[in-house]
């Protein structure tokens, strides 16, 4: 039962994947041949859920029930003559959640993955996401190297943190406010499997308030910014171009795009508000650059909200 299960969840993030530009473009949209093959998929998908639900447990069972809802509710609206893409958009969004939904009950029953199977949360591409991560890095830094000294940034910080922690404790505790708050009042930024997990933004406050504390100034300060860019330009540029994988859903194309993004960023930076040299300033840029790059791949048990910061926080105050 549990194979069967692991291979039913790889299954749907095969598929939701597969829809994800389906539900961006009324041009795809209109592809008669792709929504039929996606409805194809999903009707065989259903039934070999309904098949599992037989022997599976009571939580499980209800979890699948949502699944397969889910999955009828998204088939008939790529069924209907003249389907509407907001319509696709919020069907594909609730095909999203269930499946986080279901690898967290996996994870919650301690599942065994076989050799070579990994549950990769999704990441949709994301213009709203985007520019708000960029605008928070910009943001904190503009705000601690004008105006808050240490001290006052670590207070800040911690203010900071201290409002996401409450967030939580009261999602953990209200299903309702958690949905109105990842569906209504984040909805433009969540993602799926922040549904159900620590989102980004605690962990990205965690960082900034263990950087304050453990690193100079514009050490955070770069890791900061080589988060802000350096992430965006990932994801965009390896859901357009990233054909050749490097690790897991990592690829070539986004980590090149993270490099040279964060690098061009950083050395801005260095050259203008640190004052350094363009050569030595090129050299760190490039250094640091690469380091978060190297951390944002291999963050698949950590956030890299969380890991980024700190990583090239650390490199670069060994080299500043």
């Amino acid at each position: 039962m549990a194979e069967e299960i692991i291979d039913l969840t790889s299954s749907l993030y095969r598929l939701v994947q597969a829809s994800e530009e389906l539900q961006r473009s009324i041009r795809k949209l209109s592809v008669t041949d792709m929504r039929e093959d996606l409805q194809g998929r999903a009707q065989q998908l259903s039934q070999r859920f309904l098949v599992a639900r037989e022997r599976a447990g009571e939580k499980m069972a209800q979890r699948i029930d949502e699944v397969v809802q889910s999955l009828r509710e998204f088939r008939e609206e790529l069924n209907t003559g003249h389907p509407r893409l907001e319509r696709v958009r919020t069907r594909w969004k609730a095909l999203g959640v269930n499946y986080e939904a279901l690898v967290a009950q996996v994870k919650e029953k301690r599942l065994r993955l076989p050799d070579g199977v990994h549950f990769e949360h999704l990441k949709p591409r994301n213009l709203y996401r985007n520019v708000f991560h960029v605008a928070m890095g910009l943001t904190g830094v503009t705000c601690y190297e004008l105006w808050l000294d240490r001290t006052g940034a670590i207070v800040a910080c911690s203010a900071f943190l201290g409002f996401f922690i409450l967030l939580e404790v009261f999602r953990r505790f209200s299903t309702r406010f958690n949905e109105h708050l990842v569906d209504t009042l984040l909805g433009k930024i969540s993602r799926p499997h922040e549904s159900h997990q620590v989102p980004a933004a605690t962990w990205y406050a965690v960082a900034i308030l263990m950087g304050v504390i453990l690193f100079p100034k514009h050490a955070i300060e770069l890791g900061l910014l080589v988060l802000a860019i350096g992430d965006p330009v990932a994801s965009l540029v390896g859901k357009t171009w990233g054909k050749t994988k490097i690790f897991r859903e990592k690829s070539l194309a986004g980590t090149l795009g993270f490099v040279g993004s964060a690098s061009l960023l950083s050395f801005g930076f260095l050259s203008v508000v640190v004052g350094m040299a363009a050569v030595k300033a090129l050299g760190i840029a490039i250094a640091v650059s690469t380091v978060g790059a190297v951390a944002e791949i291999y963050s698949h048990r950590l956030d890299d909200n969380f890991t980024v910061p700190l990583a090239v926080g650390a490199a670069a105050t060994f080299l500043l």
